[in-house]
């Protein structure tokens, strides 16, 4: 990897790892493989438990420039995004999982987009392959047709309205302006997870431009942090969710805004209720009630409802969830 040869850019690449000594090596490696040679690479072991330490250590004895943060415990991914970030140099970022891979020419084309883009543009983002946990190819985040055209309209500029409404950006294939997180002051580490709440609070300032390509490949694994999401009872995703929607709320500033954040809501209503995390079913409604949504709560009331029939879940009889949903909502 050559550094600071001539004056293009330099790009930081923060890969966290956490028990992936099994995909880790891959991640690297597709570093090490990029075309675009202005990279300072952090790499940060948070505590693991098995040998991706060692492993990362021997992989990076060649590599004298590349810092390596081998964390004694584990803290979190945004903890440990933070400290990573504290040391970065580059013009841009790229946070990369331990078990996701970039494609060579992934950060060359990134760059080269951001340097057609005026400064309100922060956020650059593409389409990703989904890999297995061997590696094989099992489809792609955005829809495309046998051909490889793309079969769904992705937004992008000023997507905030989009993100309070759904996920719209795969957040593995995002590079970003420095100024970004500087802006932020980096990931919100009370959170356990951090892509919402970067979506959420840089789309209100900075546009996002999509780049129409297929440059990461972005691993589904029984053990990612994607599948903690169904975690059934005390869930610190959804709970993290809770505390985005909440912010985002105070940052809406049309009813248009509030009316997608009320139907987000709405979802992670029911998704509480299908993983048995009741307790966050009562924080939740409070939030619509905040945000005066009787249309959203009553709806919310019938689909819970609904579920809890099809499922068969015994915690909640259905007279008494409707009793302490409409009593916090009057």
């Amino acid at each position: 990897m050559s550094f600071l040869k001539d004056s293009d850019p330099l790009v930081t690449i923060i890969c966290l790892c956490y028990n992936q000594e099994r995909f880790v090596i891959e991640a690297l490696q597709s570093v090490m493989n990029q075309t675009y040679s202005q990279i300072q690479l952090i790499v940060i072991d948070d505590g693991s438990t098995d040998n991706s330490a060692s492993v990362i250590a021997n992989f990076l004895s060649p590599y004298p420039s590349v810092t390596f943060l081998r964390l004694s415990q584990n803290i979190g991914m945004t903890k440990a995004f933070n400290k990573g970030l504290v040391l970065a140099e580059g013009e841009f970022i790229v946070d990369l999982a331990g078990d996701d891979v970039l494609h060579p020419e992934r950060i060359e084309k990134q760059v080269h987009t951001f340097q057609q883009l005026d400064s309100s543009y922060g956020v650059v983002f593409s389409d990703a392959w989904l890999t297995d946990e061997n590696s094989k190819v099992i489809g792609t985040f955005y829809k495309r047709n046998p051909e490889g055209i793309l079969q769904e309209n992705v937004p992008f500029g000023d997507i905030y309205m989009d993100m309070l409404h759904r996920y719209c950006v795969c957040a593995p294939t995002i590079m970003s302006r420095r100024q970004v997180y500087n802006d932020l002051q980096g990931y919100d580490e009370t959170l356990v997870y951090e892509d919402f709440d970067f979506f959420i609070r840089s789309a209100r300032k900075y546009k996002y431009w999509y780049l129409n390509e297929l440059l990461t490949s972005y691993r589904q694994s029984p053990h990612s942090d994607s599948q903690k999401w169904y975690r059934k009872n005390h869930n610190p995703h959804l709970k993290s969710t809770l505390a985005v929607c909440r912010k985002a709320y105070e940052q809406n500033i049309s009813e248009a805004e509030n009316e997608a954040l009320a139907h987000r809501v709405r979802y992670l209503l029911r998704q509480c209720f299908f993983t048995e995390n009741f307790g966050l079913v009562k924080e939740y409604m409070d939030l619509l009630q905040t945000m005066h949504r009787p249309d959203i709560i009553s709806q919310s009331i019938t689909a819970l409802a609904r579920m809890r029939i099809r499922t068969g879940f015994l915690f909640f009889g259905y007279m008494n969830l409707r009793k302490l949903l409409t009593t916090r909502t009057r």
